[in-house]
């Protein structure tokens, strides 16, 4: 859509834990000024999804996520804004500076002119090395669940009832 500029934090290190990745974006943040920082829906952290809240916490700002619309009140240093829940919709008024992770249906993409694409072209890219920690969160192995065991027919309808009761007694172990 256009920038002004862009900030590239690049880290070999392909095996970032939440926090280490929420510290160095928290880093360079602090260097701006900002009123409104926006994340994407999903988070290219391994599905965490914690990054945005991790940051808010180290930032000390308030963070509303899934975030479906939004009205930025910049004048009035505010925000008003709506997530989707179970069964209705949850209302926020966020004193900015906020942070927001968005949800599907905030905004509608709209294909940025020519001229914008040629000026953001133009924007300056610092990449910066970020300051990394060694990580808190250490896979240490994965591996494929057990192969599930074949079920049972215990019996059918009503008779079925005891055999069905023991067995989950007795066998499985979960009554």
């Amino acid at each position: 859509m256009g920038c002004d500029r862009g900030i590239l934090l690049k880290d070999q290190d392909a095996a970032l834990d939440p926090m280490g990745v929420a510290r160095a974006i928290s880093i360079e943040i602090k260097q701006l000024e900002y009123d409104v920082i926006l994340f994407g829906k999903k988070n290219v952290d391994d599905d965490y999804s914690q990054i945005p809240q991790l940051i808010a916490a180290r930032l000390d700002l308030p963070v509303v996520t899934a975030v479906s619309e939004l009205e930025i009140d910049a004048g009035a240093g505010s925000a008003v804004c709506k997530r989707n829940v179970e069964g209705g919709a949850e209302k926020f008024d966020v004193k900015l500076p906020a942070i927001f992770t968005a949800e599907k249906g905030l905004n509608e993409p709209r294909y940025p002119n020519l001229i914008a694409v040629r000026k953001s072209m133009k924007a300056p890219l610092d990449i910066k090395e970020p300051a990394m920690e060694p990580p808190g969160l250490v896979v240490i192995r994965m591996e494929l669940p057990p192969p599930r065991v074949g079920g049972r027919i215990v019996g059918k309808g009503a008779e079925a009832v005891d055999d069905l009761v023991k067995a989950l007694r007795d066998e499985a172990k979960v009554v």
